[in-house]
């Protein structure tokens, strides 16, 4: 079921690409891994809410359904299984693309700033 855009998956989205931009001002590597865990979790935090609103829309779709198809009901009842899931699987998932974020950002950067310096002492 189709129920739009979610606002917390777009926040997960968003959320470590922009910590990892903040972090390019960051010199001390332990800094950085805080940064790195503070996105994790947080983007682990966000998919359980992405879970709550999702679980809100189809909440909310029963209650106004005066007959709810029996197609509708096994659809309800089938997202169950989704927060053991994400309570087993949403950390690693979110710290790897926490670290693909990072490492992404943080190569970029530093090829920029290799550059800026290589040009400047030329």
């Amino acid at each position: 079921m189709n129920f739009g855009i979610n606002p917390f998956d777009i926040a997960f989205y968003l959320l470590a690409p922009a910590i990892a931009v903040f972090t390019t001002r960051l010199r001390k590597r332990s800094h950085v891994i805080l940064a790195l865990a503070l996105a994790s979790f947080s983007g682990w935090g966000l998919e359980f809410g992405a879970s709550a609103w999702i679980d809100a829309q189809w909440t909310s779709l029963m209650n106004h359904t005066p007959n709810p198809s029996e197609q509708l009901i096994q659809q309800f009842n089938a997202d169950s299984a989704d927060n053991a899931a994400l309570l087993l699987f949403g950390l690693p998932i979110s710290f790897v693309y926490a670290s693909i974020c990072f490492g992404v950002v943080l190569g970029t950067w530093r090829v920029y700033v290799r550059q800026s310096n290589a040009q400047a002492k030329h």
